[in-house]
């Protein structure tokens, strides 16, 4: 129901919730060990999936939350990200994430870590052992190699390692 009383949804879900932020704002539905979203029409835009729980993502930045984008909580620990279009943000389930700061999230795969736009695309060319976001942006490294990005993927800053000893250091405006 919407606050003028009018059914959006045939009553087939087990539960519901609000409706998130923003004119694109959609509101969880449950049905059996299933969730998705449904929008203010009451059409189901992001499609039933196994998950325990669904919640628009926070900002980590300005910790407001996305209007767009969406999380699904696995059982399995695992997760996965979709636009309030019902697109998948990168086509998978993450095996971990620091979540969305500014227009893109680290996230986790098999392969490592890389760094996921809010339009779904992984916005570096390689997978990396090892991610963290600080204040100083987005830090990747493998090996005895670390770079330091911006939200939208550009490269600061490339540092190489030998022993623990830094031979080399390169940075870009």
């Amino acid at each position: 129901l919407n606050r003028a009383g009018d059914i959006l949804a045939e009553p087939v879900y087990d539960g519901g919730g609000l409706f998130g932020p923003g004119s694109n704002g959609l509101a969880c539905v449950t049905l059996g060990n299933k969730v998705g979203a449904i929008n203010r029409n009451g059409d189901l835009v992001i499609p039933l999936t196994e998950g325990r729980d669904l919640q628009f993502e926070w900002d980590g930045m300005s910790l407001e939350p996305y209007a767009d984008i969406y999380k699904i909580s696995h059982a399995d620990g695992s997760l996965s990200y979709f636009s309030a279009e019902g697109k998948w943000l990168g086509n998978r389930s993450w095996l971990s994430s620091y979540g969305f700061v500014g227009a893109s999230a680290i996230v986790k795969s098999e392969e490592g870590w890389n760094l996921l736009s809010n339009s779904g695309e992984l916005l570096l060319d390689k997978w990396y052992d090892t991610a963290y976001s600080d204040d100083k942006g987005c830090i990747f490294w493998d090996g005895d190699v670390r770079i330091v990005t911006d939200e939208n993927g550009q490269v600061h800053s490339l540092a190489v390692y030998e022993n623990d000893d830094l031979i080399m250091k390169r940075w870009w405006d």
